[in-house]
């Protein structure tokens, strides 16, 4: 019994081995030549200066544009404040809209 487990194990190495040494004979061969990969337009673009004077481009722009727009919405946010003022308060400074008057809380009025 032993004999045979023996004979199979050695015959499965073998094939194993056989197996290994045609697939590294049928891998392709390095070549010595130093001939130079002709590199495609992407990576051609990606490796030249182009991307960096884009950015420097389009941060010069974006950080011109922020600030127009950061002053834009400040004096939005000025002309709606001073609407917004003179929406609520009367010539005397007194509020339009008088909350006692409508809930007929008298008392508030007098500071009792």
């Amino acid at each position: 019994m032993d004999a045979i487990q023996f004979i199979f194990s050695t015959t499965l190495m073998i094939a194993v081995g056989v197996v290994l040494y045609f697939s590294a004979r049928a891998l392709p061969r390095i070549s010595d030549d130093n001939g130079e990969q002709k590199a495609s337009l992407l990576e051609r673009w990606l490796t030249s200066e182009m991307p960096n004077r884009l950015d420097q481009v389009l941060n010069n722009y974006m950080g011109k544009f922020f600030r127009k727009l950061k002053v834009y919405i400040l004096r939005m946010d000025n002309v709606l404040t001073g609407k917004l003022r003179k929406m609520n308060m009367e010539q005397n400074g007194k509020p339009r809209i008088d909350f006692n008057e409508i809930t007929g809380d008298k008392n508030m009025e007098g500071g009792e």
